[in-house]
């Protein structure tokens, strides 16, 4: 009997439109080959080793999602921007059919913006001290500034981001990483997304709670100047930036000691009566 096990929403097209064809077996996991179709939309006709997919399917119900997928190579391989976008949509609900969402404007975005800059930007010196030929997390602050002082939300904001973090990866100390993640924070606070997600205080928090892990660690591990830190950022916050975090959820927890830092700075920074 054929079944039709559910496909995860990543997986290729063609991979999608051939599951008709993969049977469960009830007494044992069954291995099928499973080719997909050529560039023009035409059959492959006979074996095909550059596009062979094998699928086991699992043997306890047709609606399971393949159990394992090896030997995978479609016509295109999705990049990895794309994955991790895949990734963030369903950690904020946008795959889960969450209609939940928070009024968001532009201007409120360049705010929070300024604001993560601002607080990144104290600790870049961290980053250049380790990397002095790095430029990327001074240009993706830059960026950040930009947007933030009325210029477009464009590929280069995105891009300066993505290569912060690269050059996280790439620093000597931890201290220059946690500088370096404080600036693709920065950047990528103007991707705040307008849904009522715990996890979306970290766009507006994260450039702050980096900042004050890498002065912490630049002091050996001083969860006192971590704390300083903070309270610094806490008064950098204008009552747009205020104003905005409290119609998201208080900070999620996990994420090590910057979650515990971003969940001090969410604590503060709701706690500040905003002018009538």
């Amino acid at each position: 009997m054929l079944g039709r096990p559910a496909v995860d929403a990543v997986h290729p097209r063609w991979l999608r439109q051939r599951h008709h064809a993969v049977r469960t077996d009830t007494t044992d996991q069954l291995d099928r080959k499973v080719t997909p179709p050529a560039a023009n939309g035409q059959r492959v006709q006979g074996r095909s080793s550059t596009a062979c997919l094998r699928v086991r399917c699992p043997r306890s119900s047709v609606s399971s999602t393949p159990a394992t997928i090896c030997n995978l190579s479609p016509p295109s391989r999705p990049k990895l921007p794309c994955l991790l976008a895949v990734h963030a949509m369903v950690e904020d609900g946008l795959m889960a059919g969450d209609e939940s969402e928070i009024a968001l404007s532009k201007q409120d975005l360049r705010e929070i913006t300024a604001f993560a800059a601002a607080c990144a930007e104290v600790v870049l010196a961290v980053f250049e001290a380790d990397q002095p030929d790095d430029s990327r997390p001074r240009d993706a602050i830059g960026a950040a500034w930009e947007f933030a002082r009325g210029g477009e939300r464009g590929k280069y904001l995105r891009d300066t981001a993505w290569q912060a973090l690269k050059a996280a990866k790439s620093a000597d100390t931890a201290a220059a990483r946690e500088a370096a993640r404080a600036a693709m924070s920065a950047a990528g606070a103007a991707y705040l997304h307008p849904l009522a997600k715990a996890t979306q205080v970290k766009h507006i928090l994260g450039a702050g709670a980096h900042a004050a892990r890498a002065a912490e660690l630049v002091a050996g591990h001083s969860p006192d100047v971590g704390a300083e830190h903070v309270e610094r950022a806490v008064h950098r916050a204008t009552p747009v930036v205020v104003e905005v975090l409290k119609r998201f959820p208080a900070a999620p927890d996990g994420g090590g000691r910057v979650g515990e830092l971003i969940r001090m700075l969410d604590a503060d920074i709701r706690s500040l009566t905003l002018p009538k």
